[in-house]
């Protein structure tokens, strides 16, 4: 408290006399230029510019103006023009989510790639020995300079926009607009869990390992490389076949690593 008020209200009264605070008043002035801005099709200046330029009190600075939009949530970046979405990006961007939303294989480049053909053909032929699949695409692969990378709902996405967008601002307006919320799709539910804890126990079935039951129960700790088992072309493989693709290979090891006495890193070749 000073001189009975409350110091924070003074310090905002203080800096409302020196034009460097806003009111309420312009506040809500400063929204609506900002919903205007957004509403119109002329773009020859940047929101900014545009807000100072209608502004009732012409003292505040192009600084004050981005610093307070930053704080209201309605830019996101330093270039204002590329961080605020117009209304016919937005469309874009749902349209696109509701495009590839329910996708299982997001990775357009592996759909060519000798893993995906062996995965094909394992599944046609249930018979077929899994590690001479596996050989196979770990040769085919190694003459392969295609490289490898686990792309997402967001990569395909911002592969697609008509305009310039970073990931972090694509995941940013998804969960403004209420369209995905990219920080929950990290959260792993029962029946997730439960496919990954069956996709793993169906894969080390097909490669005939019977220690998968004792690893489970906790009585011994599950060693791919003793296994002899690829640990690569074996998350490759499980990554592939795994039906939520907006969850990593890291974050599927560490799941792994909860589930089981799965030691990713301490396996080799």
């Amino acid at each position: 408290m000073e001189y009975g008020f409350d110091e924070q209200l003074v310090n905002e009264m203080i800096k409302e006399k020196k034009g460097i605070g806003w009111s309420e008043a312009q506040l809500l002035e400063l929204q609506v230029l900002h919903n205007e801005y957004q509403s119109t099709s002329d773009r020859t200046k940047d929101v900014v510019d545009f807000i100072q330029d209608h502004l009732i009190d012409e003292t505040k600075t192009r600084r004050q103006i981005v610093k307070q939009l930053k704080k209201m949530g309605l830019m996101v970046a330093k270039n204002s023009s590329k961080s605020i979405w117009t209304e016919n990006e937005i469309e874009e961007l749902k349209a696109l989510y509701e495009k590839y939303k329910d996708l299982k294989d997001f990775d357009v480049e592996a759909k060519q790639s000798p893993l995906t053909t062996t995965i094909e053909i394992i599944d046609e032929n249930k018979e077929n020995s899994y590690l001479e699949s596996i050989d196979n695409s770990k040769e085919s692969a190694e003459n392969s300079t295609k490289p490898k990378k686990n792309i997402d709902l967001i990569d395909i996405i911002a592969k697609n926009l008509s305009f310039p967008k970073s990931r972090r601002q694509i995941i940013r307006q998804l969960k403004l607009s209420n369209i995905y919320d990219y920080s929950q799709s990290k959260r792993w539910t029962s029946d997730k869990i439960d496919e990954l804890r069956s996709l793993f126990c169906n894969l080390f079935i097909d490669f005939k390992h019977n220690q998968l039951a004792e690893s489970i129960e906790g009585s011994e700790e599950l060693n791919l490389c003793e296994n002899k088992i690829d640990k690569d072309n074996f998350m490759d493989v499980l990554l592939s076949k795994f039906s939520d693709k907006t969850k990593s290979s890291k974050q599927i090891i560490r799941r792994l690593c909860k589930m089981v006495n799965y030691r990713y890193g301490r396996m080799g070749k």
